[in-house]
């Protein structure tokens, strides 16, 4: 799948890191600061690792630099988001919004 290879999830990358968490921070009510530190907890900061994956063109080991994570605590918390979502209409409503956001701006 071309989606795993770095070089076509690179090309297309289109939105900017700092654009997915100010987006994120905007429908929680926070800050992108706020997100990035270690001891914030909830939906917020793994729907900003989600976005930041599929539209801001990192993997998940620069995620985690950028959130204070070993790539694999950003692994476990993608998976339980996306595992939430089947299960929890209003977050899966929260992220669709928070990813409709980034594609209008």
């Amino acid at each position: 799948m071309k989606r795993e290879q770095p070089e076509a999830r690179r090309a297309i990358s289109e939105v900017e890191p700092e654009r997915v968490l100010l987006a994120v921070s905007k429908l929680f009510r926070t800050t992108p600061e706020q997100i990035l530190k270690h001891w914030y907890r909830g939906p917020a900061r793994s729907i900003a690792m989600e976005l930041l994956y599929r539209h801001a063109g990192m993997n998940q080991r620069e995620i985690g630099e950028l959130m204070g994570l070993d790539y694999s605590s950003v692994s476990v918390a993608r998976k339980r988001l996306r595992d939430l979502m089947t299960t929890d209409a209003k977050l899966k409503k929260r992220f669709k919004a928070v990813e409709d956001a980034l594609g209008r701006e």
